[in-house]
């Protein structure tokens, strides 16, 4: 399988950390004990499979396509889009599916439901 390194911000303040846990086995001494830190990256492994098919950019399209957000991470994972252009295809699916409901939803309002109520107020006068 092959394996994604996903760095994280190192530059963390520390002023805000949590005190020290004190980790001892029930019976045992008490002495103080720091917690292991965290790990700073994160492994994500991925079947060759699946990559296989992110090698593929009408696959991820068609994913993008039929699944909306959904197929965001297939896009993210996918090596053979620049970062530019997932950055691009990411704003602009976010814009399909959130920002042109909304606009349609406002032009309908004003195109369809204005009229009417227009025409019910005009006529209970």
């Amino acid at each position: 399988m092959q394996e994604l390194m996903v760095a994280t911000d190192d530059r963390i303040d520390d002023s805000s950390a949590l005190p020290p846990v004190i980790v001892a086995p029930i019976g045992q001494s008490t002495d103080l004990v720091e917690a292991p830190a965290p790990p700073t990256t994160l492994t994500i492994q991925i079947d060759p499979r699946v990559l296989a098919w992110l090698n593929h950019r009408g696959i991820v399209v068609a994913i993008l396509l039929t699944c909306g957000p959904l197929g965001l991470p297939a896009l993210w994972f996918s090596p053979r889009f620049s970062k530019t252009s997932k950055i691009v295809i990411s704003v602009l699916l976010f814009a399909a599916t959130v920002v042109a409901p909304l606009a349609l939803s406002w032009y309908w309002l004003d195109v369809a439901v204005r009229p009417v109520l227009d025409a019910l107020t005009s006529a209970g006068r």
